[in-house]
């Protein structure tokens, strides 16, 4: 439930473009456990890429220093792009994360 509450948390600063950083457990449990977060695949293979190659799976465990790139957006329980506002006999607002890029993997 904190990695949920310290995603409504990011969804609410003003800033444009924030990086997280935390444990690979915490993440896929967040990511992947939570009923109100949503994971999406926006990434386009270039043409370069293998076709034998296939792209990582986006709800697999992160690795070693790996970065990933999402656009997060937060909705509330009547469909309103907002997802921060939880009045009353409201629905926890559904987060959805949406992987931009392919991953680099930068481990040594």
């Amino acid at each position: 439930e904190r990695g949920y509450r310290g995603l409504l948390w990011v969804l609410q600063q003003p800033e444009q473009n924030v990086l997280l950083v935390g444990h690979g457990g915490i993440l896929n449990y967040t990511l992947n456990g939570h009923a109100n977060v949503v994971l999406l695949d926006g990434r386009r293979q270039s043409n370069t890429d293998s076709e034998s190659e296939e792209a990582r799976c986006v709800t697999k465990r992160f690795g070693n220093c790996e970065l990933r790139e999402f656009v997060i957006t937060g909705w509330d329980s009547a469909g309103y792009n907002n997802g921060l506002s939880n009045g009353a006999n409201q629905l926890e607002p559904v987060i959805t994360l949406e992987e931009v890029t392919l991953s680099q993997d930068l481990s040594l």
